[in-house]
């Protein structure tokens, strides 16, 4: 063989493997300092998280004032994109509870607050959205209410994008897709007075929701209903939808105490399908669409093992947990994977490709 020739396969050689590797590889590992409470949540190259302190004490309990921080990692480091404090005060005729959740897209960063409180047994709900810059900067609010009774409050990001109810204190689910760059908002109505708006994911020009006992997909853009079915009957854990049009629904038992797994039935709908198609795979709470298929993790009482499974059928164990404790939330997203899992006495978030299976810890 002519030096050339061998030059041009040792170069070939060298591509495929280096392609092999890219496809095999930890992304990157972050360590939270404090108390993990929500995410890992992936929004392109970075990953998120939030985590909460309780002053003088080693986990925060129930009747607690805790500090919190909303925190990404990514290739340019690690920033804050929100910091505060939560407030539980649990006491019979008179009680108070506060919370926040978020979601982070490459573009922004959502927050929402909830607010129970119980004075002399008449309970009331509070709940507030706002938004901001990709790092947490500039939040204006969308949405503020009260009324009786606890609120749900769903909503999800997508790059410029929000879904969410404009009023969930009210008896009218509806669902408000509003492109935060223009300004321009796509309001969809439907379903009777009192159905509860429970869940929402959007992708793309896609955008679902639960309600009830109603799943639908609608596109964003023209607000028209493009697929809804009566949910599969149990507890609903989740939705997912992808750029494409493919939904997930993850339906299953009601929460357990103890546990960090409650096994879903899952159920995909198809690109430009019109039904549900149940699945074998049975998730821990719900379902992620990935690029080439769905992931979600696996176990019994708790996960044991992060799985993807593509369109065609083939199911790959990403990672195996062992006897690891391996956070209850994970996120997946085009061809990445983030999981929580305690190492060595520390917990640890870590985002992987899902082109091969990768050590929980190593």
């Amino acid at each position: 063989m002519r030096l050339a020739a061998r030059l041009a396969l040792a170069a070939m050689v060298i591509a495929v493997l280096a392609a092999q590797a890219a496809d095999a590889r930890v992304i990157r590992t972050v360590a939270p300092a404090s108390e993990l409470v929500e995410g890992p949540v992936l929004a392109g190259a970075r990953v998120a998280w939030e985590e909460r302190r309780c002053p003088g004490q080693p986990k925060c309990g129930f009747d607690v004032s805790a500090r919190y921080l909303i925190r990404a990692a990514g290739p340019r480091g690690t920033v804050t994109l929100n910091r505060g404090r939560t407030r539980s005060a649990p006491g019979g005729e008179n009680a108070f509870f506060s919370s926040v959740s978020f979601d982070l897209s490459a573009r922004r960063f959502a927050l929402a607050r909830s607010v129970v409180s119980v004075l002399s047994e008449e309970e009331t709900g509070e709940a507030k959205l706002s938004v901001g810059g990709r790092d947490g900067g500039g939040l204006r609010q969308l949405l503020a209410c009260k009324r009786a009774f606890a609120v749900d409050n769903p909503y999800a990001l997508s790059s410029d994008l929000i879904a969410y109810d404009p009023n969930p204190c009210d008896e009218l689910p509806r669902l408000a897709v509003r492109n935060l760059a223009t300004g321009g908002t796509r309001d969809i109505e439907f379903g009777p007075p009192g159905e509860t708006l429970s869940a929402v994911a959007i992708a793309g020009r896609y955008v679902a929701h639960l309600r009830g006992a109603t799943v639908a997909l609608h596109d964003r853009v023209t607000g028209a209903e493009l697929f809804s079915a009566a949910l599969p009957q149990g507890t609903a854990h989740g939705i997912d939808v992808a750029r494409d049009g493919r939904l997930a629904v993850s339906v299953g038992s009601p929460l357990l105490a103890g546990r960090t797994c409650w096994q879903s039935r899952l159920w995909v709908l198809r690109a430009g399908g019109d039904v549900l198609e149940e699945q074998a795979a049975r998730p821990c709470w719900d379902a992620r669409l990935t690029a080439t298929g769905v992931a979600y993790l696996r176990g019994g009482r708790r996960p044991t093992a992060l799985v993807h499974a593509d369109t065609a059928g083939a199911t790959r164990a990403i990672v195996r947990f062992g006897e690891r404790p391996a956070w209850q939330d994970f996120d997946a997203q085009g061809a990445r994977a983030a999981y929580g899992v305690r190492c060595e006495g520390r917990m640890l978030i870590r985002v992987v490709t899902l082109g091969a299976s990768h050590p929980a810890c190593g």
